[in-house]
């Protein structure tokens, strides 16, 4: 039994620079991710709090605007970021074939 056969085939053993870059790529993403997510459930969160001490009803449609316009950004960062994160699995796995 041949020990750098069992350090290839496990999770351990790295098998080419392009798979440190992706995971350090991968973490990193995942980092930068649940950062954007807490930061925007805190700011929902803050949102919510004016909506419900605001008393007059032109400022809470002005918030309620606001709100819809933070959903819709995140919404295109974090689509945006799940199509290309797609993309790159497809290109590596193609690259891989060959």
């Amino acid at each position: 039994m041949n020990p750098w056969n069992v350090l290839k085939n496990n999770d351990f053993g790295i098998n080419s620079g392009n798979d440190i870059l992706l995971g350090a790529s991968g973490s990193l993403y995942r980092v930068i991710l649940v950062i954007a997510v807490v930061g925007l459930a805190c700011t929902l969160i803050y949102s919510f709090i004016r909506i419900a001490l605001i008393k007059n009803s032109h400022s809470r449609e002005e918030e309620k605007k606001e709100i819809t316009g933070k959903m819709a950004v995140a919404a295109l960062i974090f689509g945006g970021s799940a199509v290309l994160s797609l993309m790159w699995k497809i290109a590596d796995s193609l690259l891989n074939i060959v």
